[in-house]
Parts: C-alpha cells; structure tokens; sequence
C-alpha cells in the first residue's frame, strides 16, 4: 500500500536519517539513508511543479 507523505514528513525523516548516519557511519545506515533519498526524489517527481513564469505561485511556493 502506498501512502501519501507530506513534505514536512520528509523533511523530519531524512534530517533524522542524516543525523543518525553522522553518528553512526555503517553500512546500514548509508543504506537506508541512500534507499530513503531514493523513495524521497520518486516522491518529489509525482509532485505537480510550478512554473517560475507565474510569479505569484513561484514566490509562495516556499517548498521548492
């Protein structure tokens, strides 16, 4: 089953995952760490794109 994350989610997940790499550099960790930046970037390009020539939803888009 496949869920719907936000990006704040992602944010939390991937600052924890780098924090725990950091501490503990092994090759699990880097695994997990390569694997979860893999599902994040598959995510990221589901998500619909704004286009920088609308100004207004370039600038509110603070996400991007």
């Amino acid at each position: 089953m496949e869920r719907e994350f936000s990006l704040d989610w992602w944010r939390f997940e991937l600052y924890r995952h780098i924090a725990h790499f950091v501490h503990n550099p092994a090759d699990h960790t880097q695994a997990k760490l390569t694997a979860l930046i893999g599902e994040f970037r598959r995510y990221s390009e589901q998500q619909p794109q704004v286009s920088p020539a609308d100004e207004h939803e370039y600038a509110m888009n603070y996400y991007w």
